[in-house]
């Protein structure tokens, strides 16, 4: 704002936020390099957030920061696979003699043998489990329903 002359958060606009994004893309950090997409897309969800918070507070008829679309995160894959033995130690190290260490390995099988989300895990409840016929209801990212089987079944 101040390299353009711009002192009044009243005269923010969508052309000013462009400029600022485009500048991001050019823009480098400490080490001279250029601004990773993680840090773009944090800038910019400040600034995004800040417009909606004057939008609020009637600084603006329309927020200017309302259509800023931010930069895609790289998605990467795992580096690291475990190798079956591997898995099958971490899967068999919880003491099933104890509650906590069989309710470890209930969740370490579920994990596996679902490949559900962690938050996915931890909103399970016992309405969610059919334990005569082995089935568990996950609730989805966006609360869509599905149902998984293990391989085994469970346990009672």
């Amino acid at each position: 704002m101040d390299e353009s002359g711009i002192y009044q958060v009243e005269n923010i606009n969508r052309e000013l936020i462009e400029d600022y994004q485009q500048a991001l893309c050019y823009s480098t950090g400490q080490s001279n390099q250029p601004l990773s997409l993680r840090t773009q897309s944090q800038l910019l969800g400040v600034l995004k957030g800040f417009t909606r918070y004057l939008t609020e507070r009637h600084c603006f008829v329309r927020d200017p920061g309302k259509d800023i679309r931010l930069p895609k995160k790289t998605k990467c894959l795992p580096q690291v696979i475990l190798a079956f033995e591997e898995i099958r130690d971490i899967i068999l190290a919880p003491d099933i003699g104890t509650k906590t260490g069989y309710r470890d390995r209930v969740i370490l099988e579920l994990l596996y043998d679902t490949a559900i989300r962690r938050a996915e895990l931890s909103a399970i409840q016992i309405k969610h489990l059919d334990l005569e016929d082995g089935f568990i209801c996950i609730r989805g990212k966006e609360t869509s329903i599905g149902w998984f089987q293990s391989a085994g079944g469970f346990a009672n």
